[in-house]
């Protein structure tokens, strides 16, 4: 008879095959057959769960000929064309809002406002640069694509993910959070809020966006550098091909 616990581990490991990528599918399936051999039912759960992973890490499929380079190069532009869609509209959501936080605070502190327009600022620099950095190879399967124009076509994405590119969104985005940050403690060392008061839940519901958002932008730093890297190991893959090391 199956027990709950095996009935739950059954079910993430089939969803885990259902939503692994093209690249990691086989994976999935392996791990799902060996949780068949498992015969302490935690046991079994706990596989269950470690295999989640494929889906926060999926594997891509790595080249082993040219003759491959078409139908990578497709894959890769619908990726690249779905960072900047996301990007864009989510750059765009943070414009708006942030222009409404202007707009309230359009007659307090003059830092206040010095700190959104830059906010606002480094969110156009980065919508810009997300354009500039759209991909240039086709999405169609009618249009082939050389081994070359893929190549460039990563190293250009590589160098949006790190170097000049990715310090430069950094360095535009970081004063206007700290200005903010600064200005609001100051707001809370100087002005007498009663407890509970309308004021002071504002504020601090400002300050927990500011410092959610200098979070966030902290951690985009190691995450942009993982792409990168993944960029980087794919023109590695390429490179080997046609050196004949592959």
């Amino acid at each position: 008879m199956t027990t709950p616990l095996r009935r739950w581990a059954m079910k993430i490991s089939c969803v885990v095959v259902r939503l692994a990528p093209e690249g990691a599918k086989d994976w999935a399936q392996a791990t799902a057959r060996e949780m068949e051999f498992i015969e302490s039912d935690w046991a079994a759960l706990r596989w269950a769960l470690g295999s989640v992973r494929i889906l926060l890490r999926p594997a891509e499929p790595r080249l082993v000929s040219l003759a491959e380079v078409p139908q990578a190069s497709l894959r890769f532009a619908k990726e690249i064309h779905k960072r900047t869609v996301t990007g864009v509209i989510t750059c765009a959501l943070e414009i708006v809002y942030f222009a409404s936080l202007l707009y309230r605070n359009r007659m307090r502190a003059p830092m206040r406002r010095m700190g959104f327009y830059l906010l606002i600022g480094g969110m156009l620099y980065m919508t810009l640069q997300l354009l500039a950095r759209r991909s240039g190879l086709p999405s169609r399967q009618d249009s082939p694509v050389s081994p070359a124009a893929y190549r460039l076509e990563l190293e250009r994405q590589r160098d949006f993910h790190a170097g000049g590119w990715l310090w430069s969104r950094v360095i535009l985005l970081v004063p206007g959070p700290l200005l903010l940050l600064s200005n609001m403690g100051q707001a809370f060392s100087h002005t007498a809020y009663s407890p509970g008061s309308a004021a002071e839940t504002a504020l601090l519901d400002a300050l927990l966006i500011l410092v959610v958002f200098f979070a966030l932008l902290v951690l985009a730093i190691p995450l942009n550098k993982f792409v990168a890297r993944k960029y980087q190991r794919r023109i590695d893959d390429l490179d080997s091909i046609e050196t004949g090391k592959i």
